[in-house]
């Protein structure tokens, strides 16, 4: 190789080798310290690109695995739930059980048997999990749990667990209503029936060989007909005593024979009466009193069944079922009853901010409560939260109509606003040609909400003009004589009995007749013409401009307000309005008759307003059956302002939903005999079980996914790992080996850098 003293190349080789080392030293001690061998794209882009994408499917694994517990609590909460739940059943089972002895008192397991009602109650309530609650029935449809996220071909899809929400409530639609009124204490039933008696004196009038009469009960919970059938061989006449008392020791057999030798239950009183009494049998035995005796056949279709009296009448009981949705504030809950013979009414107003029924439900019942003084609470809430009025537990007399005595009041009876008072007819120009005799004009009313049509000659205006001299000549082709002839015209009106209501609004060029119904009697609602056109003529008369001819409607004031009734009343419902007056809070109120029209309530609403109010400023008005409450404030001396849109002060009044507790006096609770107990708590129990078991099943499924998903992010993990982690022990190795390489490089490239000096040396002396 020659030498040179401008190109070491000795020198290049050494330098190139030495950077080399250096860069696979850096490379090396990159990946001892980030522990990866491919950090970045540049390192090795397809293995990079394919550990970044598994890294964001293993961070959504573990999103999704923090899902799965979330979804893992709700699903074991309701679980809790469930088995809470059959446990309370199972005790209330125990309760019922221990009552059959005979001994212990059904008044004080009944108690028992409350309390775990209200605590199932409360349990299917509160069984939420961060408020989701698959209990009560608020979760509607089934729950889908996020279980994974899956990739196929680049695509990801979502896979769920889906949990059937429950509804374990006790109100309607609740798997555990049959729980509504589970009572373990018996229902007296003691009534007595007079003898059938003949129609007419004829022959007819027996009861006939074949002919029947029937009681129908039930017995143990199972339907039972007893027949007493005239199988003599002559008929028996109802007109007669003996053949009478045939018939009813017949019945009365026949149904002690069907009840069996322990429930001898019918008998006959001193008056010859049937008597039957269910508390005399030892079995649980239930009728309806006043239709239970019946005709079975009458061929001869001539008797009648005797008077059917109860002799055990009980207080009434009704539930009133808990509304949904959320309360209107300022709604007023009525409670009407009759209190040791006087009538009396608990009312309770709904606070604004309330958000649930059951405050409400809470309020009626504290209001009814509170309303029938110390030692009548009759007002309690069920395990649904629904209210019931029971008579029976006061210690007074207490009566009330279960079906209408609790009414809500709020809402308006329809629609409402400010009368248009003034129609004018606007512009009515000078004429342009004179009136003769015999010319005609004809104009439009509005009365009660009718178009009325009038004409009138000219020759009759002037006759009864109210001007001094008036003379057809007055009506010349001029603006005087246009004036003239529209303030005779204002005249003519106000004679049609309708109140000065007409006047000429202006004069000459700007002539304009306007109709103000506010001086019209107050049950009369007169306008201009609506729908038919204002004014016309007919002759030689004729106006320069007649511009805007079917006027316009103004003048409204929120002191004369028309009121629609489109709400249907019924019997019993209150109406209210109130108003202000000399800085007082007046309110007129009527209650609804019962055979009352509308029109008719009407009229009974505006004269309790004029009454309150000292005046006549209330009338009803409209056409028949689209009458409308009519009030004028400014009628009145001192004058009545209100609202001109009712929302709470003119109420209508709507009945709440009220279920009978009792039927002809017969408490409907349960079948009270222990095998119907028994049947409605294993209906229950059977219910909670299976809701259990999908809330168990799907725990397991949550558990053992959420488990799965754990182990597989771990996998991909390891895998991800395999693909860019170094190896720390080659790394090491070859982070030794490079060291020297580098220590030999720099010799190398040192030794190569003083081969110029060795050629310097060769020119020296």
């Amino acid at each position: 190789m020659p030498s040179s003293i401008l190109t070491n190349n000795g020198a290049m080789v050494a330098l190139q080798s030495l950077q080399m080392t250096q860069k696979n030293l850096q490379e090396t001690q990159n990946r001892i310290s980030t522990g990866l061998k491919v950090a970045t794209a540049k390192d090795n882009a397809a293995t990079w690109s394919v550990a970044t994408s598994m890294r964001a499917d293993i961070a959504n694994l573990k999103q999704v695995n923090e899902v799965l517990s979330v979804s893992s609590g709700v699903v074991t909460t309701a679980a809790t739930g469930t088995q809470n739940v059959a446990d309370l059943i199972s005790k209330i089972r125990e309760a019922v059980t221990s009552v059959q002895d005979g001994v212990k008192s059904a008044k004080t397991v009944q108690a028992s048997i409350d309390a775990y009602l209200g605590q199932i109650k409360s349990i299917v309530d509160s069984s939420s999990f961060k408020g989701v609650n698959l209990l009560n029935g608020s979760t509607s449809g089934d729950t889908k749990l996020l279980a994974s996220v899956n990739s196929n071909g680049g695509a990801q899809t979502p896979a769920y667990i889906t949990v059937g929400a429950q509804n374990l409530t006790m109100g309607t639609g609740g798997s555990l209503n049959v729980l509504q009124g589970f009572s373990v204490a018996g229902v007296v039933n003691k009534w007595a029936y007079s003898a059938p008696t003949a129609t007419s004196t004829s022959a007819g009038s027996q009861l006939e060989v074949g002919d029947s009469l029937t009681f129908s009960f039930t017995l143990n919970g199972a339907n039972k007909t007893a027949t007493f059938t005239n199988s003599t061989a002559a008929t028996l006449n109802m007109s007669n005593v003996d053949d009478v008392a045939t018939v009813m020791a017949g019945i009365r057999d026949a149904i002690n024979t069907t009840a069996g030798t322990s429930n001898q239950i019918a008998s006959l009183d001193t008056m010859g009466r049937l008597v039957v009494d269910n508390t005399k049998g030892t079995d649980t035995i239930a009728f309806n009193g006043a239709s239970a005796l019946a005709i079975g056949i009458d061929s001869g279709t001539a008797i009648t069944l005797g008077t059917a009296t109860n002799l055990a009448p009980q207080a009434p009981k009704y539930m009133y079922a808990k509304p949904t949705g959320t309360p209107t504030a300022s709604t007023v809950y009525d409670f009407s009853f009759n209190i040791n013979g006087s009538d009396v009414a608990a009312s309770y107003t709904v606070p604004s901010g309330t958000t649930s029924y059951d405050t409400v439900m809470t309020g009626v019942m504290n209001a009814i409560n509170a309303k029938a003084g110390v030692g009548n609470s009759i007002a309690s809430l069920d395990a649904a939260g629904n209210l019931v009025v029971d008579a029976s537990k006061g210690k007074d007399a207490i009566a009330f109509d279960g079906a209408t005595a609790l009414k809500t009041q709020g809402g308006s009876l329809g629609a409402s606003g400010a009368v248009a008072q003034k129609y004018t007819y606007t512009t009515l120009a000078a004429l342009t040609a004179a009136a003769v005799t015999g010319d005609t004009l004809t104009f439009a009313l509005n009365v009660n909400g009718a178009d009325k049509s009038y004409t009138v000659s000219v020759d009759t205006l002037v006759a009864g003009s109210a001007r001094g001299g008036a003379a057809l000549g007055d009506y010349a082709a001029s603006a005087a004589g246009g004036d003239a002839l529209i303030t005779d015209l204002a005249t003519y009106i106000n004679t049609l009995g309708y109140g000065s209501i007409a006047s000429n609004g202006g004069s000459g060029a700007t002539t304009a007749l306007v109709i103000d119904s506010k001086n019209a009697p107050l049950g009369v609602d007169v306008r201009g013409g609506v729908s038919t056109a204002g004014i016309t003529k007919t002759g030689t008369v004729a106006f320069a401009a007649i511009s805007g001819n079917t006027g316009g409607n103004s003048g409204t004031t929120t002191s004369q307000v028309e009121f629609d009734f489109s709400n249907t009343q019924v019997a019993g419902d209150v109406l209210k309005f109130s108003f202000t007056q000399g800085g007082a809070t007046k309110t007129a109120q009527v209650t609804v008759g019962a055979t009352q029209t509308k029109a008719e309530t009407l009229r009974a609403l505006a004269k309790a307003i004029n009454t309150a109010a000292g005046a006549s400023v209330a009338a009803v008005r409209g056409d028949v059956t689209a009458e409308k409450l009519y009030v004028d404030g400014t009628r009145a001396s001192s004058a009545v302002t209100f609202s001109s849109t009712y929302t709470n002060d003119l109420t209508g009044v709507t009945h709440a939903s009220a279920n009978p507790m009792t039927t002809n006096n017969q408490t409907v609770v349960s079948d009270t005999s222990y095998a119907g107990l028994l049947s409605v708590l294993k209906t229950a129990e059977t219910a909670v079980l299976s809701a259990g078991a999908a809330f168990g099943a799907a725990q397991v499924r949550v558990d053992t996914q959420k488990d799965f998903i754990g182990k597989l992010a771990d996998t991909l993990t390891t895998g991800v790992g395999a693909l860019v982690d170094a190896d720390m022990s080659e790394e090491a190795a070859r982070l030794t080996a490079l060291q020297t390489q580098q220590q030999l490089g720099t010799q190398a490239l040192s030794i190569a850098n003083q081969a110029p000096q060795s050629i310097l040396s060769l020119f020296r002396g």
